[in-house]
């Protein structure tokens, strides 16, 4: 089909929306759920800032990475590792993509699961709005898909891999073989792998200058080559220092031109392949053109007036792809003395979750009310108040019947309420989990505005319970009380209704 040919249909489905959209407005619903009516795609490079999953708007990873600019009818951007290119028209508030073309880097599954997912809600664009500097692209039933922001000049922005770093003054040395180090710029926040861990924090730029971290990391130990080298890496790459481009390089100097950390792109595209969900080959360009089909064969009649039926063969089953577990969570390199208490978990009558909970030895815990028992943990002597549900210490385990795990999770990270720095799939005592940082922009309960909450959410029976600690990054009673999250998310029994 020809671009001509496809503008033709994209405009008849543009017609057919503008009349649905029509009906919509006379009822009074469609213009009051839309952010912005229209505006200039064009000259602007879009950054993802946030995109639907299952239904619910979820803050782009730290370390994915995609965008949308928008120029003479082409869309074209980064899809997690891989470039892409599609057709688009637009007009009024009206935006159809179609055609989408995509190279077929080697990336790793959970970034090319990432690419799938934005290439195939781009395909399903049928509103946008720009207000200020935020592109909301939204679906044929208004429900919002993507969330764009604006994207300064900075040649940061986008996925690398780490080629070298500075290991001492004036020496690079490569990535330990059988490891990868990455960096993922996003317009305000760097993430990726250490080798060992993955590590995230703020970072600004003007184009030429950039100053990184603090840093932070998640906590799993490796072998000590391993945790020597993230250690040295993680320091060349926080700091304040300059940015030297190369045609698919980066490198980030000190103030006395001194390379600190060599950064390139991923590897070249081994082939080119046209989106799963897109339509026939719209000639993107010359690499990024699909492969096209090859014609099916004719099959010439029998000369036999009476042919012998040739059996069926038994097709091979295909295995089912078994999916990657999440990562149980680890014990710290070193665990101190530990002493135990047992905890009820409640789910919801008539069963309920146990949990036999591992905590410092030298901590105090609570053992009455039976409410609060095995709940609250500190260095210090605990004095539980009159009203037990005001206590706050420096762990505490909480858990809630009144609403769902999957309700808890999208509340614990709505990008609304929520800076998050750490959002992980793991398994705590062979249970689903997530390890959530995120510091509070709005003020929720139990954590104030600017206050960062880190912790394990639990999936009990399907009821969520929390182990988690509240301060702020950076402090160092912060750090500590993390760390005995760690430990007792590791060390810890649950048992699930």
């Amino acid at each position: 089909m020809s671009i001509r040919r496809l503008a033709r249909r994209l405009a008849a489905l543009g017609g057919v929306t503008l009349i649905v959209a029509a009906c919509s407005t006379a009822s009074g619903a469609a213009p009051e759920t839309l952010d912005a009516i229209g505006g200039e795609l064009q000259a602007t490079t879009w950054i993802l800032d946030s995109y639907a999953v299952d239904g619910t708007l979820t803050v782009v990873p730290v370390d994915q990475y995609a965008d949308a600019d928008f120029r003479s009818q082409r869309v074209t951007g980064v899809a997690g590792c891989n470039e892409y290119n599609a057709v688009y028209q637009n007009g009024g508030r009206l935006l159809l993509i179609g055609m989408t073309a995509t190279l077929r880097r080697a990336c790793d599954e959970t970034t090319d699961a990432f690419g799938s997912a934005y290439l195939a809600l781009l395909d399903q664009s049928r509103y946008y709005g720009i207000r200020a500097d935020t592109l909301v692209i939204r679906g044929p039933d208004l429900a919002v898909l993507l969330v764009f922001n604006a994207a300064p000049a900075n040649p940061l922005l986008g996925s690398w891999i780490v080629d070298s770093y500075a290991s001492a003054p004036n020496t690079l040395i490569a990535p330990l073989e059988g490891t990868e180090l990455t960096a993922v710029f996003g317009l305000a926040r760097v993430g990726g792998s250490s080798g060992c861990n993955t590590y995230d924090g703020p970072y600004t730029t003007n184009g030429t200058v950039a100053a990184i971290g603090p840093l932070a990391t998640t906590r799993m130990a490796c072998a000590e080559d391993v945790m020597e080298q993230e250690t040295a890496f993680l320091a060349a790459l926080q700091g304040v220092g300059r940015i030297q481009r190369g045609a698919q390089t980066i490198e980030l100097q000190d103030l006395n031109g001194g390379t600190l950390v060599k950064l390139r792109r991923p590897s070249p595209a081994v082939e080119v392949s046209p989106s799963p969900s897109t339509g026939p080959t719209a000639s993107p360009g010359p690499t990024l053109t699909p492969a096209t089909p090859s014609a099916s064969p004719s099959v010439a009649p029998s000369a036999s007036p009476t042919p012998s039926p040739t059996p069926t063969p038994t097709p091979t089953p295909t295995p089912a792809a078994t999916p990657t577990p999440a990562p149980t969570v680890k014990p710290p390199a070193s665990v101190p003395p530990t002493a135990t208490c047992t905890l009820s978990l409640p789910t919801g009558l008539p069963a309920a979750g146990s949990a036999t909970v591992v905590y410092p030895a030298d901590w105090n815990t609570v053992t009455a009310p039976p409410a609060a028992a095995c709940r609250y943990f500190d260095p210090e002597p605990i004095t539980v108040p009159a009203d037990p549900s005001t206590l706050t210490t420096a762990v505490m385990i909480k858990s809630d019947t009144t609403t769902t795990y999957d309700a808890a999770l999208a509340a614990a990270t709505n990008p609304t309420a929520w800076n998050v720095l750490t959002n992980e799939s793991v398994t705590v005592s062979g249970l689903p989990a997530h390890l959530i940082e995120a510091t509070s922009s709005a003020g929720s309960p139990g954590v104030p505005e600017g206050s960062t909450r880190y912790g394990y959410l639990i999936n009990v029976g399907g009821r969520p319970a929390w182990i988690e600690t509240i301060g702020t990054v950076g402090d160092a009673t912060y750090t500590a009380n993390t760390s005995v999250v760690d430990l007792m998310a590791a060390e810890s029994t649950i048992t699930a209704p």
